[in-house]
């Protein structure tokens, strides 16, 4: 039923959610991390 699938729905977000927001973290502190690596590597040649 519909109302069956949006519950269900409803219940599988918040963990896609939470995945999204781990993924998201994730990408943006490698980020942090290897802009200022890449940016000394650049100025030691």
């Amino acid at each position: 039923s519909i109302t069956h699938a949006v519950s269900r729905v409803a219940q599988e977000t918040p963990v896609l959610n939470f995945l999204a927001a781990k993924l998201l973290m994730g990408t943006a502190s490698l980020l942090t991390f290897t802009i200022p690596f890449t940016q000394k590597l650049r100025n030691r040649r």
